[in-house]
Order: structure tokens, then C-alpha cells, then sequence
């Protein structure tokens, strides 16, 4: 990973745009709903650039490119600009089809060797944060509110990390119209997104711990949320150490669990005699 640079994980003071994370698939199917849910809540009409991340991709049509138009048209009649990061193979195909990559030139934008982005048509282009769900980034002089749109409905999460940006560790290379560029790809997505807590308590009261931390488990799941997995770990040789996983889909997805916990507190009191674990955060690939 290359060294971070504040300018580029922190927007300016006045930077206002929408910034968004498409989903793996944009198809006729997705994009009425997606268009709908972003209507209600105002955002066409939200004062601001538009900053597309189209490095996930993996499934698109000609109803793609339409809304993308759509956005770009959208954008430029509010006096704002618009530009496509790093869009995927399949992204590009369709660009190319509808003749709509030499509509877009100079708008479409690829990260440098440490995954960051540059153009001189705006002040600053957030990096690239993993979301395969599709996630929307609402910058607004200072302030970012931060949303996915699901099946219920847009469901607010906490704000983007921008350190937790993705770098594209793969190149490749394309000859086009007597030119060479060297694209950004995507890395490999991960599997899970883990926190990892670590307890530390003597021996004498490993298994009265053990025991909280499985009814705190059973109360997790008793919520009936998503996870990848829950696991509980007990050192062999050092009974007083425990440890529980968390796993997720994603860091959207851990996002939505903590929502969860903001609204149900109930967790508070079984945790409260456990004492505060060290935590951890990991990616399984």
C-alpha cells in the first residue's frame, strides 16, 4: 500500500458531490428501483459533482449507459461536473457500443499506482472503498452521509472510510485508436470482513465468561441479522483467553450491524461485565 497523503483521503472543507459505488449489477432489472429510491430521497437534485465508482461491475446493459447519461446530463445542468472511476471490463464494452466512451472523454478517470484518483475537472475524487451491494456518499461541505440502497429501502450507515480504500494491484494494458493506456482493474474482492475481540480473564473465571459471551451470541442472533458467521475461540493452554469473531459480508455490511446495535441497546448489559476486549479488524480472502 502506498503512503496516503491527506489531500487525497481528505475532501476539501467546500467539496459537494454525490459519489457513487455501483453495484455489482446494473441492469434493466436494478436500475428502476435504484432510480426511484434516489428520487425520493432528492438526490438528482442534490448541488454537487457526480463521481462514479464502476470498478465492480460484473453485470450491465444498455440501461447502464442510459442512466449514466442520465446522471452526467443531470450534473452539467446544475453547473457540476461528472466522471466514471475505473469502470470494469464490461463497463467499457458498453461505453464503447453506444459510442458513448468518446462522449465521456476526459471524464473517465483511472487510479494511480497507489489507487488514487486525480482530474482536473474537480478538487477531489474519492478512492475507491469496497461495496458490492452499491453504496451512495453524500459530500456536503464537510459532512458525509453515507447509504445503501437495498430492498427496504435506503438504509443509512456510518460514513465512508476512505483508508479503507482498495488499491488496483493489477494492470492491464490497452492499444486503442493509436494510443496505449494502462487501465486499473479491481483486485480480488474479499470474502468476509472479520472484528476480531480478544478477552483476557484468569482461569477461574473462563467458564463463567464463556458463558456470557454465549448468551451475548444467542442475543445477537436472536436479532436475526445476516452475519457470515459468529465464532467463539478458547486458547488451549491459556483457558482464560477468549476470543469472538464476527463475520461479515463486507464493511457495508458490518456498517449495518452497528446501526443495529445504536437502535437496540440490549447488548449493553451483557456485555458490561466482559470489560473491554481489544479489537481487531481483518479481511479473509
Amino acid at each position: 500500500m502506498g503512503l496516503a497523503l491527506s489531500r487525497d483521503l481528505q475532501p476539501p472543507r467546500d467539496f459537494r458531490a454525490v459519489c457513487i459505488t455501483v453495484a455489482r449489477e446494473v441492469t434493466a432489472s436494478t436500475i428502476p428501483y435504484v432510480q426511484a429510491l434516489a428520487e425520493s430521497m432528492g438526490l438528482p437534485r442534490f448541488p454537487g459533482h457526480r463521481i462514479l465508482h464502476a470498478s465492480q461491475v460484473e453485470q450491465c446493459d444498455s440501461s447502464a449507459v442510459a442512466a449514466m447519461m442520465t446522471i452526467m446530463r443531470g450534473a452539467q445542468s446544475m453547473g457540476y461536473e461528472f466522471v466514471v472511476c475505473n469502470p470494469s471490463p464490461i463497463v467499457r464494452r458498453y461505453l464503447e457500443i453506444y459510442g458513448a466512451a468518446t462522449y465521456l472523454q476526459g471524464r473517465i478517470l483511472y487510479s494511480d499506482d497507489n489507487g488514487f484518483l486525480r482530474s482536473p475537472l474537480l478538487p477531489f475524487v474519492p478512492p475507491y472503498v469496497p461495496a458490492p451491494r452499491g453504496r451512495w456518499d453524500i459530500y456536503d461541505n464537510g459532512k458525509v452521509r453515507s447509504i445503501i440502497p437495498a430492498a427496504e429501502g435506503a438504509v443509512d450507515i456510518a460514513p465512508v472510510d476512505l483508508s479503507q480504500y482498495a488499491i488496483p494491484t493489477v494492470r492491464e494494458v490497452v492499444h486503442q485508436g493509436g494510443k496505449t493506456r494502462v487501465l486499473a482493474r479491481v483486485p480480488k474482492q474479499h470474502e468476509a470482513f472479520l472484528q476480531v475481540l480478544r478477552y483476557r480473564f484468569s482461569t477461574e473465571e473462563a467458564a463463567g465468561k464463556l458463558d456470557m459471551l454465549n448468551r451475548l451470541h444467542d442475543w445477537y442472533r436472536a436479532k436475526g441479522f445476516d452475519f457470515r458467521g459468529l465464532y467463539l475461540w478458547q486458547a488451549e493452554h491459556h483457558p482464560g483467553e477468549l476470543t469472538c469473531v464476527l463475520a461479515f459480508r463486507d464493511r457495508a455490511h458490518f456498517d449495518q450491524f452497528q446501526t443495529l446495535l445504536k437502535v437496540d441497546k440490549g447488548w449493553m448489559e451483557l456485555t458490561r461485565p466482559l470489560g473491554e476486549p481489544s479489537v481487531e479488524f481483518h479481511r479473509l480472502f
